[in-house]
């Protein structure tokens, strides 16, 4: 009967706006009404209709539009509202006797949400002030079923992290929005989120709170259960969850993340074989979590273990800095083993090295457990503590510092080679090395250096102080000596100790080599450059054996850290009389001053320095050539080809050293 009621009143006010449409009041009327196309929720559709002035003398003056509700055809508490019904233009001031108006559009704006189906009402124009001359037309918006589903806050790049040890539940939650106008009925989860480890320990996903109707506009709190087996390797296990209504056809997705963090004792907490208890009570004391720390710094540890127990345990104590982000330990340190009675407490102390390359902007925390030993899986107890860690803005560290050999006798001579990094946020130019020990009489100080900031191509260097010799009355005995770093206009020092080994010496006399006992001929061919900033030059050196035996040696270029980049050092091996003519190629470096610089050739076998000779190089601008050959390196210009121009030296300085034998055996022959 209701059904039926509900159509009879349908078919009456459908008519009722037909036959007002048709009978106007006075000279106004409504013509070539429009409806709008069907339109989704959120969306703007337009109608149009036109209005005719029937007098043939009058014009109509002041004509406006009236909305009305639209009132949907099955539902008919459900109304798309007056105010959501504009017109263009919203009024006519004035239309001429016996004329039509061009079209007048009708906007309807659907609301959100709004239920699917046609919705009808009566829409009025009338002419103004004294409303004589009216006409009402009918008007219809169709709103398309539109079914949307969403998920709040997280999406496919955007993933919800859920985080937990081995063997706990790790929970998290999302919203899922109905934003269509259809109710979802038919709401089931999946997803592609990997769940087991690489020796297949399995994560249990689950989700509760699905809801068996989400209506439109409302929303419903999903959470989502990972309960991760004990053997669960750490790591981030990740995947796309989807949400779907397998009727209505729509869906929303998201990425899961499940972290799962390091279960410091190896079955979880335990305290006589019983999981859970306080038999080991963990309490980092240092560090703070006010602390930071930064590359390069040792994080001192300390921490308090309280044996709660029944007995007198064997305590161990492991520490480890782990990488939240990362999912990764990047440092980890053990104590010895130490007696904690029953009922009394211990101090444990220990000593982590924060890692120079680490992201520091990721997120660390410190891990630390107590456990009786070889019986961590009866006793054990744990503590976290999130790290910051921040890179400082001055920071260089001494990498290694190397003495060659490190042991040797009064009187003879060793090399040091200290590596230092530039491990800050800033650049620094004012970087000095010294070598300084009072008892040993060394004072070595390097040229300044420039080093760029941490993690940029520069931001490492290598210092050499080559044939430091040891005093005649040095005492036997191992020494400490001293390298400092000093740099940020000289406001920053670092330093470090590296042991020498001085032997009993048993004469204070010593060998000179002299050019007689050498037992080496060295020839530099050329010992005076024109370079130009950026640009590279050969020098070629002709090393004879003189010796009786086979020697190899090692040829050097030093100190060309101030106008050069590193030169690669040569290694001979020769012949009773052989002679060989090695290389070596020299680049300048960028942005050098120009002046005079000197570089040191240094000849040496295992048994010390043999000889050495030195280089001029004159730094001006213009091209970069050999004195005394031409132009033949400056023509070659870029860094580019300078395979091919080491291939024309080596040519040009073959043709020379012809030349110069040539003219020998000449002379000789005359």
């Amino acid at each position: 009967m209701k059904k039926i009621l509900s159509l009879l009143f349908v078919i009456l006010f459908t008519l009722s706006l037909i036959l007002s449409s048709v009978f106007a009041a006075g000279d106004l009327s409504v013509i070539d009404v429009t409806n709008p196309p069907s339109g989704n929720p959120g969306d703007t559709v337009t109608g149009n209709f036109k209005i005719k002035n029937s007098n043939l003398v009058n014009p109509l003056s002041g004509i406006v539009f009236l909305s009305a509700d639209l009132t949907h055809t099955v539902d008919l508490n459900t109304k798309i509202p007056a105010s959501a019904i504009t017109f263009n233009p919203a009024s006519l001031a004035t239309l001429s006797a016996n004329t039509t108006s061009s079209a007048i559009a009708a906007n309807v704006l659907v609301p959100q949400f709004i239920k699917p189906g046609s919705y009808t009402g009566t829409l009025q124009a009338k002419d103004t002030p004294a409303g004589a001359n009216s006409a009402s037309f009918a008007f219809t918006v169709t709103v398309s079923n539109m079914p949307k589903l969403s998920v709040t806050s997280f999406t496919t790049t955007s993933p919800l992290t859920i985080k937990e040890e081995q063997g706990e539940t790790a929970t998290g939650t999302f919203v899922l929005k109905n934003d269509g106008n259809l109710d979802l009925t038919n709401l089931a989860v999946t997803n592609t989120v990997t769940l087991k480890d690489n020796d297949n320990d399995e994560i249990t996903l689950t989700f509760v709170g699905l809801p068996t109707t989400l209506t439109p506009g409302n929303s419903a709190t999903i959470t989502a259960n990972a309960k991760i087996n004990n053997e669960v390797d750490f790591d981030t296990y990740s995947g796309i969850v989807t949400v779907k209504d397998t009727v209505k056809n729509v869906e929303a997705s998201f990425k899961l993340e499940i972290k799962v963090e390091p279960r410091m004792c190896s079955d979880g907490v335990r305290s006589n074989g019983v999981q859970g208890g306080d038999n080991l009570r963990v309490d980092i004391r240092d560090p703070s979590s006010s602390d930071r720390f930064a590359p390069g710094d040792d994080m001192t540890i300390k921490v308090n273990i309280k044996n709660n127990g029944d007995k007198d345990m064997d305590v161990i104590v492991s520490a480890f800095l782990f990488d939240l982000d990362q999912n990764e330990v990047v440092e980890e340190i053990e104590s010895e083993s130490l007696e904690v009675q029953d009922g009394k407490s211990e101090d444990y102390k220990l000593s982590i090295k924060v890692p120079v390359n680490i992201d520091v902007n990721n997120k660390f925390a410190l891990f630390v457990k107590a456990f009786e030993e070889d019986e961590e899986d009866r006793n054990c107890g744990e503590q976290r503590r999130d790290v910051d860690l921040r890179r400082e803005s001055h920071s260089i560290q001494l990498t290694r510092v190397t003495f060659t050999p490190s042991s040797l006798s009064c009187s003879l001579s060793f090399d040091a080679t200290i590596e230092l990094q530039n491990i800050g946020t800033s650049q620094e130019d004012d970087v000095v090395a010294r070598l300084l020990d009072d008892t040993l009489g060394i004072d070595k100080i390097s040229n300044t250096l420039t080093l760029e900031k941490f993690d940029k191509k520069g931001d490492s260097a290598t210092v050499r102080f080559r044939d430091i010799t040891i005093p005649k009355d040095a005492e036997a005995g191992d020494n400490q000596i001293e390298t400092i770093l000093t740099f940020n206009k000289g406001g920053k020092t670092v330093s470090k100790f590296t042991p020498l080994t001085i032997k009993k010496c048993e004469s204070t006399e010593t060998t000179t080599i002299t050019a007689e006992n050498k037992l080496v001929d060295v020839e530099v061919l050329v010992s005076t450059f024109n370079a130009e900033a950026g640009k590279g030059f050969s020098i070629p050196v002709t090393i004879t054996n003189k010796d009786t035996k086979q020697n190899t040696y090692l040829v050097e270029v030093d100190n060309t850290n101030e106008f050069a980049d590193d030169v690669f050092d040569k290694t001979l091996t020769l012949n009773p009389g052989q002679g060989e003519t090695v290389y070596f190629n020299v680049i300048t470096k960028e942005g050098i001053s120009e002046g005079k610089y000197t570089a040191t050739l240094v000849i040496k076998t295992a048994s010390g320095i043999l000889d050495t000779r030195s280089v001029t190089v004159n730094v001006a601008a213009g091209e970069s050539t050999f004195s005394g050959l031409s132009n033949l390196s400056g023509s070659l210009g870029s860094r580019v080809f300078w395979v091919v121009a080491d291939v024309i030296l080596v040519v040009a300085a073959l043709f020379f050293i012809k030349m110069i034998f040539g003219n020998r055996k000449a002379k000789k022959e005359e």
